[in-house]
């Protein structure tokens, strides 16, 4: 359908003829069977539904095309949709609330202890695994503005793995915390 609707109208109208046929099936349950291990044969179907709508061949990348349309990847939904229920269960047990002193990371909400792989596995883990990996300063945002923020800094980034979520998100603050340090040692030199 995509396909026949390419030389004949905009991309604003194939967009919207995407969300209409694609993503709206993607995204109905998500938070449930979005960390399956058969999710990578839906992703590759994502990924030539977003290449028929930019006219590119078969073997070109995606990363771009998605972050130049501004649609966002199975993951990133996965990601953005357990991001947004933490938000929403407004749970107070946050590292931060332990003790009386500064701690980094202390508005990180606790991880349960797990034992079990399968269990870490799991969308009440997973979730806050991955709260717990958005910058600060998002997390802090009210409801409307931590939606919108963290829908632009998901697409930026665009995201293929949950994997590759939780690690460059760690290199990330490793870097801004490195670079504060080489500032405040400058200053001091």
């Amino acid at each position: 359908m995509l396909r026949r609707l390419t030389y004949s109208v905009s991309v604003e109208v194939l967009k919207g003829a995407y969300f209409g046929l694609v993503h709206s099936h993607l995204s109905y349950g998500t938070l449930l069977w979005g960390n399956a291990s058969r999710v990578d044969c839906l992703f590759k179907l994502q990924k030539r539904a977003i290449r028929v709508l930019e006219v590119k061949k078969y073997n070109e990348s995606c990363r771009a095309l998605f972050r130049e349309l501004e649609i966002m990847t199975l993951t990133l939904m996965f990601i953005y949709l357990h991001a947004l229920k933490q938000k929403l269960n407004n749970i107070k047990d946050f590292r931060g609330s332990l003790h009386s002193y500064n701690i980094r990371n202390k508005s990180d909400i606790n991880l349960p202890f797990r034992i079990l792989t399968k269990s870490q596995q799991s969308p009440s883990y997973m979730s806050v695994k991955i709260f717990n990996k958005i910058p600060e300063e998002i997390k802090k945002l009210s409801l409307n503005n931590f939606k919108r923020k963290l829908n632009v800094f998901l697409i930026t980034k665009s995201y293929y793995t949950i994997e590759e979520f939780l690690i460059r998100t760690d290199l990330f603050k490793t870097l801004k915390l490195t670079n504060v340090k080489l500032i405040i040692i400058l200053l001091f030199v």
